[in-house]
């Protein structure tokens, strides 16, 4: 877990493939989110920078290589209001990303995943930061 300055530091890609892009949908198990879709990634551990905790998180969770495109991101934070991390900031990064290998599999933290067009992926049920992403980086003709 990263703890900067007592922030919840966590990175996501925003995965292309030609004139797709990749959306997982979270568990639902999960207590956070269940049955939503999103972009993958995750916290960036103490002592990892960015793009090194993001890839790895992506790995974990996809079975993908990427590789960022652009130091441009979609940056999306709140204080946390309930939880194991009450009060602290919560701080995520999206980047657009390019596949460049691997084959998809799918961590016990999802249950599915879609590869669409970005304005179908709009339609989906995202969490609410995946669609703030979605929206911001489109506008800014990243994605």
């Amino acid at each position: 877990m990263a703890e900067y300055a007592n922030t919840l530091l966590v990175g996501r890609a925003i995965i292309t493939d030609k004139d797709h892009i990749l959306l997982f949908k979270r568990s639902q198990d999960d207590t956070h989110n269940s049955g939503l879709w999103e972009f993958p990634g995750g916290k960036i551990d103490v002592g990892e920078g960015l793009n090194d905790g993001l890839t790895r998180e992506v790995f974990e969770e996809t079975g993908l290589i990427i590789e960022t495109n652009s130091t441009l991101c979609h940056v999306d934070s709140e204080i946390i209001e309930s939880g194991k991390y009450k009060g602290r900031l919560y701080a995520a990064l999206f980047f657009v990303a390019q596949r460049l290998g691997g084959e998809i599999r799918i961590s016990g933290e999802h249950d599915d995943f879609n590869w669409l067009k970005p304005q179908y992926a709009l339609n989906q049920n995202l969490t609410p930061e995946s669609r703030r992403a979605l929206i911001s980086l489109s506008g800014a003709d990243l994605i």
